[in-house]
């Protein structure tokens, strides 16, 4: 809007996303929403936008690319959704989780090319450790870079983690690949590598647009 935007307003208590100008004045873009923000770093990625779990325990998030066209995509049913994240090319990844008390978590990816979505990893917790500690560490996706552009058999994940069984948050901030074989099933590759120890900081956690560098709050207990 010509250098008269400031910002995205949202709230996880009620639907709706605002742009706030310079003026002071918040205008209503969206109306179920609760949050939007870009893909990626490439402009033609577009939005997600996401909408807050309806009856009927379902999630879901709306991709908007900037051609006006739009894709809505569902969780399972009685699943919460943990993160979206990818590009215009590789596609989206999202993370899912039971809604019941359950350990375990799926990264799913919607493939542009094809159209089609599939399971790529499921596994639990016990993947980002918790045997010294008893903590149930949980991702929630923050970025996925594609180790070649447009190569969804070859991505890195960067997750944050939530202890599930006691929903304590900021557990631990890692990296891990992903490679896929025939057939689409991918098994994690390397990792997962322990970027930001629990106890080091809070959130919210931002990615910068290259990937390279992490924005977050430093905690002290003390």
């Amino acid at each position: 809007d010509e250098g008269t935007a400031l910002a995205l307003l949202g709230s996880s208590g009620t639907p709706g996303v605002y742009l706030l100008g310079a003026a002071g004045r918040a205008q209503q873009l969206w109306q179920y929403e609760n949050s939007a923000g870009w893909l990626s770093s490439d402009p033609n990625a577009g939005f997600v936008l996401a909408e807050p779990p309806t009856a009927g325990g379902l999630a879901a998030f709306t991709w908007l690319r900037n051609d006006g066209t739009g894709l809505q995509i569902f969780a399972q049913p009685y699943h919460a959704l943990q993160g979206v994240a990818g590009d215009a090319y590789g596609g989206l990844w999202w993370i899912e989780t039971p809604q019941a008390n359950l350990d375990q978590w799926q990264l799913w990816h919607y493939d542009p090319a094809t159209a089609a979505i599939a399971l790529r990893v499921q596994a639990t917790a016990a993947m980002f450790g918790g045997a010294e500690d008893g903590k149930q560490r949980t991702p929630l996706l923050l970025a996925v870079q594609l180790q070649t552009p447009g190569d969804v058999s070859n991505v890195v994940l960067f997750v944050d983690t939530y202890d599930s069984a006691t929903q304590q948050p900021y557990t631990g901030f890692y990296r891990l690949a992903v490679q896929s074989g025939e057939g689409g099933i991918a098994q994690v590759s390397d990792g997962p590598l322990l970027l930001l120890e629990e106890g080091q900081y809070r959130g919210p956690l931002a990615v910068s647009p290259d990937l390279t560098r992490l924005a977050y709050f430093v905690y002290d207990a003390a």
